[in-house]
């Protein structure tokens, strides 16, 4: 069965301008220090640079993953729940990273894999702001229904759907603090 998995932790990629940018975002095991490998790869081949980044891991509760069988069964309907269970990859703690954007001003941006809610009570996503060889520069906070699409030194551009799943082109200014 093939099916997009809920949880998965495979390495993510990106164009960089000179290259490509991977990021190894494997779910900890439980063993060794719980890292994120960022590493820049120029169109030769060749490593532009390579960070390893802690992270405080989150176990993945058993109770998250019976929830999407459900759906993934509804979706999937020529597989039974059981074959459904069975086919899920069950990491033993929350992959750390779900997205990433290079920034066009030279930035990496990590998404974290879940969001969380704002002091107001809104959904929304942390990202980890790297600069260009992958050393940590600062926190962001983007509302969770957006895509972030470009990244520029002053403003985010992305895409948002409304309650009718309308998409919007929408342009946020960041705010940097001290």
């Amino acid at each position: 069965m093939f099916s997009i998995q809920a949880f998965r932790d495979a390495p993510l990629s990106a164009p960089l301008e000179h290259g490509l940018l991977v990021v190894d975002r494997a779910a900890w095991t439980g063993s060794g220090p719980a890292t994120i490998g960022v590493t820049g790869i120029d169109w030769a081949g060749d490593t532009l640079f390579s960070r390893s980044s802690p992270y405080a891991p989150v176990p993945l509760a058993s109770e998250r993953v019976d929830s999407i069988v459900p759906a993934t069964t509804e979706r999937l309907r020529n597989y039974s729940e059981g074959d459904v269970r069975a086919a899920t990859y069950r990491p033993s703690h929350v992959p750390p990273v779900g997205g990433i954007v290079a920034g066009r001003d030279g930035t990496i941006w990590l998404r974290h894999f879940d969001p969380t809610r704002s002091e107001g009570g809104e959904q929304v996503y942390e990202w980890w702001v790297m600069d260009a060889e992958g050393h940590p520069l600062a926190r962001a906070v983007t509302p969770a229904r957006l895509r972030l699409r470009t990244i520029l030194s002053d403003v985010v551009w992305g895409v948002e759907r409304d309650e009718l799943d309308v998409e919007y082109i929408v342009r946020y200014r960041l705010e940097k603090g001290d």
